[in-house]
């Protein structure tokens, strides 16, 4: 899964997820017929190359919105994070970036989302994530929400970051 993003401004940041082309698959396509119909081969062929297939997408944007099994994940926004603790800035010639994410558990069960399900690579090298307090990290009940940040310490000039998620449902 890549991304093709850090090039200008965080805005166009995109985000590929793991775990949504990994769980994607299809055991192939069935046409129904009426009892009693007889389709020729010809028919059968039109009626396969009507039929679209959209390809599970692993490149998402601020504002896409993901299924995962029962969990829906929002890409809220992104960008860079300043940090107010004089002793945790990043180190010389790297700067920190933020996503933030919503869930909402629309499955029956109970289901968690943390921050250690989310790696960064900054031009191909796996980046540091940077923990605060408010780091994603979460058991959401069904029908229940919740949100937070994952937080990345990159290289200031970085030319492609990808960050991907593993679903832990």
């Amino acid at each position: 899964m890549k991304n093709k993003a850090g090039k200008a401004a965080f805005a166009a940041l995109l985000v590929a997820f793991a775990a949504m082309a990994a769980g994607s698959g299809s055991s192939g396509s069935k046409t129904a017929s009426k009892v009693g119909e007889v389709s020729t081969e010809a028919e059968a062929e039109a009626a396969q190359e009507t039929e679209s297939v959209t390809p599970e997408k692993d490149v998402y944007q601020v504002g896409d919105v993901i299924k995962e099994g029962g969990l829906q994940i929002v890409y809220v926004a992104s960008g860079e994070y300043q940090e107010d603790n004089p002793y945790e800035q990043p180190a010389d010639g790297n700067k920190l970036i933020f996503l933030k994410f919503a869930f909402e558990n629309q499955g029956k069960s109970d289901l968690s989302v943390s921050c250690y399900s989310f790696d960064c690579y900054a031009d191909g090298y796996q980046a540091d994530q940077h923990y605060k307090q408010d780091s994603l990290s979460a058991t959401i009940s069904s029908g229940r929400s919740a949100d937070g940040i994952v937080i990345f310490e990159v290289p200031s000039d970085a030319q492609d970051i990808e960050v991907e998620y593993t679903a832990n449902v």
